[in-house]
C-alpha cells in the first residue's frame, strides 16, 4: 500500500497485480483548476506511460499544463473517490484527460477496462486545449482518444464527458447511476458513440453539446427522469426538461447520425432544443433513424426548437406500435411533438417490414436509406431500398412494405418451355401480397447461395421470368438501365441479385432440357426437339495483364458455364474452366512470361448444351517490375498497407514470413526500418 501521490515525469508502465491489495492513495493536491482542490494518485506529464491492475484510492490526471502528451494507456485499475483517511476529501475526477484552455493538448490516449466509482465530480473527464477563434494559427490538436470497456458508477457528476475536440471513440461502456450525464460531449467532431448501456443517471444518458459530424450507434438508453418535466414552448427551450432525456441534443449540434439505438424509460426518449443562449445556435442536420424508441414516459422524441420551424428527420424507427408514433403520429407507439418527420415507421419490433401515410396519389417516398436483412429457411435475404425512393401503390394499398417472407413452392406455377422442365427453388414475398407496389428507382435483392438459377416473378397467378442480365450491380448503372416496372438479374459470388421497379412473388428456379426419345427404327414417326438450341452469346470482354498473371473477363447473354485456351501461338495448349453457371465470368491465368504475346480463345456454354464461340484474340504481358524492399502486398509500391501487414505480423517468427523483409526469422523494427526507407517508392 502506497500512501503518497506519485507523479510520473517520464515514459513509464506500471503493471499492478489486478488485485485489491495495491493501493495507492492520493494526497491532497494544491490545483484549483475548474472545480477546486483535487486528490490525484497518479500525476502524468509524460508520452506513452502505462498504468496496469491497480486499485487506486484517489485519481489519475494526465497534466499536460507544460507539455503536450501524445500516447499512453490507463487500463484494468479499480478507481475510487472513497474518502482520503487523512484528509477527508474525495477525488474529483476518477481519471482526468488535460486542463482545458491551460493545458498544451493531449492525444490518443486509451482508457480501458477500469472500474471507476465514487469521484467527488466525473468519473472520465476529457479536455483538450480549446481552439482559439481569434488566431486561426493557433489549431486546436486533435484528440484520438479511446474510451472502452469500462465501468463507470455512483459518480458525483457525469458519468463522462469530453470537451473538443474529436475523433474520439467511446465505446462498451457501462455507465449508470451519476449524478448527471451518462455521456456528455461537448464541442467535438467526429466522434464514434456505439455500444455503451447507459442507465439511470440524473442527467441525460448522452448530450451532444455543440457536436457535429459523429455516429450514436447501438447504445442502450434507459431509466433517465427527472422532476422537471417540459410541458410547453418557450423561448428558452426548456433546458431543465432535458435532463430525463435518453439523448439530449443542444446548441449548434449539427450532422449527426444517431441510429440502431434501443432509447427507452426515460422522460424523453430525445430532447432537441436551442439552449437558454440565444449566440449558440440551434441544432439541424441531424439524422435519427432505425432505433427503438419505446416505453418513453412524455415523449419519443420532443422538438422543442422554436426560432426556426426546423422538421428533424426521424423516419424509419419502431415506436412500439405498428401503425407508428402517438401524439402528431396515427398510432398508439410512443407520443411525438410537431415538427417530427416520422413517415415511414417500422411496423414490427424486429424492424423488417416498414409502415407509411401514403399521400392522395398513393405515394410514399423513404427519405433515407432503408436496408432490411431476413435470416429464412433459405438463406440471408437483404433488401436494399436507396434514399429518395417513391413506392407507388394501388388504391387499397395501407402504406405497409412487409419484410421477404419464405412462400410455399406450390404457391407459384411456371410453365417450362418445350423440350425443358423446371424445378422451383424458392419462392420470396415481397412488398404487399399480390398488391403491386412500384418504384421511381431500382431496389436491390440479394438471396443467398441462389448464384447460377433462373429468376422470375409471379402476381396473382401470372408467372413471368427475368431474362435481362443487369449491365452492372451498381444503383445508378441499373436506374439508367431499367424501363418503369423492370427488372434484371446477376451473379454476385453465390449470391442471385435481382434488380427490380416492382415488388411481388420473386422466385428461383433451374430449368433442365428433356432428351428428345430414341426413333426406336421401324418407320415410327418421327419426333422433332424444339428446345432451347441458340448458343450463349459472349460480349464485354476485358483483359488486365501484369507481368507474370493476367485477369480476363466477359458477359455471357444466359447463364453458362465457360472455358478459357491460351499460349503463346494460336494453338494455345492451355486452358481454364469455370463450374458454375453464371452470366459475369472472370479467370485468372498464371505463371505467364514477362513481355509476352499471348493469344487466347473463349468458349460458352448453356444448360442446353448450347457452345458459344468467340475468335482468337491477344494480349501482352508487361515487364517484370524490379523488387521493391518492403512491397509485402505486392502491389507494385510501399505504402499504408503494406504498414498495416507488417503491424499484423509484428512479432510473427514463422520462416516464410512475407513481412520478414530482411529474412531474420522475426518481424521487428529492423523490417519497420527496412519499410520507412523505401516508403512511397
Amino acid at each position: 500500500t502506497y500512501n503518497e501521490q506519485v507523479v510520473i515525469d517520464k515514459q513509464l508502465t506500471l503493471n499492478g497485480a489486478n488485485a485489491d491489495v495495491n493501493a495507492v492513495t492520493g494526497a491532497r493536491g494544491s490545483e484549483s483548476i475548474i472545480y477546486g482542490e483535487t486528490s490525484t494518485a497518479v500525476t502524468i506529464s509524460a508520452d506513452d506511460v502505462i498504468v496496469d491492475g491497480f486499485t487506486l484510492d484517489g485519481g489519475i490526471t494526465l497534466d499536460d499544463l507544460a507539455d503536450p502528451i501524445s500516447g499512453g494507456k490507463i487500463s484494468n485499475n479499480i478507481i475510487t473517490g472513497a474518502d482520503n483517511p487523512e484528509e477527508s476529501i474525495k477525488a474529483e475526477n476518477g481519471i482526468r484527460v488535460g486542463w482545458d484552455n491551460n493545458g498544451k493538448g493531449v492525444d490518443h490516449i486509451t482508457v480501458e477496462n477500469n472500474t471507476i466509482i465514487n469521484s467527488l465530480c466525473k468519473g472520465i473527464r476529457f479536455s483538450n486545449t480549446k481552439l482559439d477563434f481569434n488566431d486561426p494559427h493557433d489549431p486546436q490538436r486533435i484528440s484520438y482518444i479511446t474510451i472502452s470497456g469500462n465501468e463507470i458508477r455512483d459518480n458525483g457528476s457525469a458519468g463522462m464527458e469530453t470537451y473538443g475536440p474529436g475523433h474520439n471513440t467511446i465505446i462498451n461502456n457501462i455507465i449508470s447511476n451519476n449524478g448527471g450525464n451518462g455521456i456528455n460531449l461537448k464541442f467535438d467532431d467526429g466522434d464514434f458513440v456505439a455500444g455503451n448501456i447507459v442507465t439511470n443517471n440524473k442527467g441525460p444518458g448522452i448530450t451532444l453539446r455543440d457536436v457535429t459530424n459523429s455516429v450514436v450507434e447501438n447504445n442502450s438508453m434507459s431509466g433517465h427522469t427527472s422532476e422537471k418535466v417540459f410541458k410547453e414552448f418557450v423561448k428558452s427551450g426548456g433546458g431543465e426538461g432535458s435532463k430525463g432525456s435518453g439523448i439530449h441534443i443542444v446548441f449548434a449540434s449539427e450532422n449527426n447520425t444517431i441510429h440502431y439505438n434501443d432509447i427507452s424509460g426515460n422522460n424523453y426518449g430525445i430532447f432537441i432544443h436551442r439552449g437558454n443562449a440565444t449566440d449558440k445556435g440551434q441544432p439541424s442536420g441531424n439524422s435519427i433513424n432505425d432505433n427503438k424508441i419505446t416505453s418513453n414516459i412524455n415523449y419519443g422524441i420532443f422538438n422543442a426548437l422554436v426560432d426556426t420551424p426546423t422538421s428533424v428527420d426521424a423516419t424509419n424507427n419502431w415506436w412500439g406500435d405498428e401503425a407508428g408514433p402517438g401524439g402528431e403520429g396515427p398510432g398508439d407507439g410512443d407520443q411525438i411533438s410537431e415538427r417530427i418527420d416520422y413517415s415511414p415507421w417500422y411496423a414490427n419490433q424486429e424492424m423488417t417490414s416498414l409502415a407509411g401515410t401514403p399521400d392522395k396519389n398513393n405515394q410514399l417516398t423513404l427519405p433515407t436509406e432503408v436496408d432490411i436483412n431476413v435470416t429464412t429457411t433459405i438463406g440471408d435475404v437483404t433488401v436494399e431500398m436507396p434514399a429518395g425512393l417513391t413506392v407507388t401503390g394501388e388504391e387499397d394499398w395501407t402504406g405497409e412494405i412487409n419484410a421477404p417472407e419464405v412462400k410455399e413452392i406450390s404457391s407459384v406455377t411456371i410453365v417450362p418451355g418445350s423440350g425443358t422442365t423446371v424445378s422451383v427453388s424458392t419462392v420470396i414475398e415481397i412488398g404487399y401480397g399480390d398488391i403491386k407496389l412500384t418504384f421511381n428507382k431500382a431496389v436491390r435483392i440479394s438471396i443467398a447461395n441462389q448464384a447460377g438459377k433462373y429468376a422470375g416473378y409471379s402476381r396473382a397467378g401470372v408467372f413471368t421470368p427475368i431474362t435481362t442480365t443487369c449491365i452492372d450491380d451498381d444503383q445508378a448503372i441499373v436506374d439508367a438501365q431499367l424501363d418503369p416496372e423492370g427488372d434484371c438479374k446477376i451473379d454476385v459470388g453465390s449470391d442471385l441479385v435481382i434488380w427490380t421497379k416492382h415488388f411481388t412473388k420473386f422466385v428461383t428456379y433451374s430449368q433442365t432440357t428433356v432428351p428428345p426419345p430414341s426413333s426406336g427404327g421401324g418407320g415410327g414417326a418421327v419426333v422433332i426437339f424444339t428446345g432451347d438450341i441458340t448458343a450463349p452469346s459472349i460480349s464485354e470482354i476485358d483483359v488486365v495483364a501484369g507481368s507474370n498473371t493476367a485477369i480476363i473477363t466477359w458477359q455471357t447473354n444466359e447463364q453458362s458455364i465457360s472455358w478459357l485456351v491460351y499460349g503463346e501461338t494460336t494453338t494455345y495448349g492451355e486452358e481454364v474452366k469455370t463450374t458454375t453457371y453464371i452470366t459475369s465470368h472472370s479467370v485468372t491465368l498464371e505463371n505467364l512470361n514477362p513481355s509476352t504475346t499471348y493469344h487466347y480463345q473463349i468458349k460458352s456454354k448453356d444448360n442446353s448444351g448450347n457452345i458459344g464461340t468467340h475468335t482468337d484474340r491477344i494480349f501482352t504481358t508487361s515487364a517484370l517490375k524490379e523488387e521493391i524492399t518492403g512491397d509485402i502486398n505486392d502491389d507494385g509500391k510501399v505504402n499504408i498497407f503494406d504498414f498495416n501487414l507488417l503491424m499484423v505480423n509484428w512479432g510473427d517468427s514463422p520462416s516464410n514470413l512475407t513481412a520478414d523483409l530482411d529474412d531474420n526469422g522475426m518481424v521487428d523494427v529492423s523490417d519497420f526500418n527496412l519499410l520507412i526507407v523505401n516508403w512511397i517508392k
